[in-house]
């Protein structure tokens, strides 16, 4: 569960339907992104980049991305932002908050 004051974005997202519904948003906020480092030792792949945003500009901060790779598919990915507070305002400005009982239990509701 999410905490009540995470943005929109956040939380954990499970299978493509979601993933995918997750990099849409993203894209409509003219979220882009440069590799910096892209590096994989066993299990793991990492990836630095440069994201920042152009819908509105706001947003210009390292991430890490970690993804963790199991029979050839990615089973994992957990991803870092440089500056938390940064990446908070922006997506909180952006992006509206869940309704209340959805932001509480999201997953628990029919």
């Amino acid at each position: 569960m999410d905490h009540p004051r995470t943005p929109s974005l956040a939380g954990t997202k499970e299978g493509p339907d979601e993933v995918l519904a997750f990099f849409k948003a993203l894209g409509r906020a003219g979220f882009k992104a440069e590799t910096i480092f892209l590096a994989a030792d066993g299990d793991w792949v990492v990836d630095l980049h440069r994201g920042w945003s152009t819908k509105p500009k706001g947003l210009d901060i390292t991430w890490a991305l970690a993804f963790r790779i199991e029979e050839g598919r990615i089973a994992e990915a957990i991803n870092y932002p440089g500056d938390q507070h940064a990446a908070d305002a922006y997506f909180w400005k952006v992006f509206a908050l869940a309704d209340l009982p959805d932001r509480l239990h999201p997953r628990s509701r029919g």
